[in-house]
């Protein structure tokens, strides 16, 4: 029994084919984000992007035109934490709105309603660490006693979107910023 084809042959008919759903059949990198973004292995095609080890907490899975500079990485993982892995969240940022950062710093970064949204946004873009993950909870999990299977969840890096933020919206940044501190005398003032 082919298990990728028991949902809606529209969402995926085949994860591992040749030219993916969403432009997925761009060519990808791996990058050590721990090492200053250095080159690891690529570009590679999705079909092989998908299968890059999950066990270097460093090694981001990136399209291979994205700047390492300016790169939003996220944790991944499955809430039953079986499976978990960084993401690049970058690609999706730019579909967000105001509201939806404030939201996102209200659930202080993930995972909760906005970031599960982001890593929908990654699944549609055909990221292969978020089709990956959104793939294992659905299809390959087994279910618990009560017959639910885990949920994909997102935890964004503060740091890193607010050095995005700074550079690519500043108007957003300043926000964000503003409601992480805001201005007046302290208790000990």
């Amino acid at each position: 029994m082919d298990l990728a084809r028991q949902i809606n042959p529209d969402f995926v008919v085949d994860p591992f084919a040749a030219t993916p759903r969403h432009g997925a059949d761009a060519p990808w990198v791996v990058r050590d984000m721990l090492d200053e973004g250095r080159l690891l292995r690529g570009p590679i095609p999705h079909y092989d992007a998908m299968r890059v080890l999950l066990t270097e907490p460093g090694h981001l899975v990136i399209r291979a035109d994205q700047d390492p500079n300016l790169v939003v990485t996220g944790r991944s993982f499955a809430s039953n934490h079986m499976s978990a892995s960084p993401v690049d969240a970058t690609p999706a940022l730019s579909l967000l709105e105001m509201q939806d950062f404030v939201d996102l710093l209200e659930e202080e970064f993930g995972p909760g309603p906005v970031s599960s949204r982001i890593l929908g946004i990654l699944d549609q873009q055909g990221d292969p660490r978020a089709q990956r993950l959104v793939l294992y909870t659905s299809l390959w999990s087994s279910p618990d006693e009560n017959g639910k299977r885990p949920e994909a969840r997102l935890q964004i890096s503060k740091d890193d979107l607010m050095g995005w933020l700074e550079a690519r919206r500043p108007e957003i940044y300043e926000e964000l910023n503003y409601r992480m501190s805001p201005p007046g005398p302290s208790i000990t003032d």
